[in-house]
């Protein structure tokens, strides 16, 4: 998002940097756990499917504005943001229970917090 700014930045927002990271070791662990359940699988299910083509598009759209200014990138992320939570709630409301430690989710909302 900082990338369209005049100063292009990896850094510049801590939250951004921190979500990136949170993210990666999240997906890592996952995988890890699936892997080691030999339990790793794919499936997409149509919402899915269509919130990565979404993502996708809005993704190309940065690119092609990308030396536009901070504003116009910045409602681009939200927007991805947004994408994602639809595909994440609709999967948190059909599950029947919780696959991760609620320990995890508190310090990740702590450490964001401060």
């Amino acid at each position: 998002m900082y990338l369209g700014s005049p100063k292009k930045s990896w850094s510049a927002n801590i939250g951004v940097t921190g979500g990136m990271l949170a993210i990666s070791a999240i997906l890592a662990g996952v995988v890890a756990a699936n892997v080691r359940h030999h339990a790793l699988k794919v499936a997409f299910d149509r919402v899915q499917w269509g919130c990565l083509i979404a993502g996708a598009g809005v993704v190309i759209f940065w690119f092609l504005s990308l030396n536009k200014g901070p504003f116009l990138p910045y409602i681009l992320v939200q927007i991805i943001g947004v994408i994602a939570y639809i595909g994440t709630v609709r999967r948190l409301l059909l599950a029947k229970q919780s696959t991760e430690p609620l320990f995890l989710w508190t310090a990740l909302l702590i450490a964001f917090l401060i």
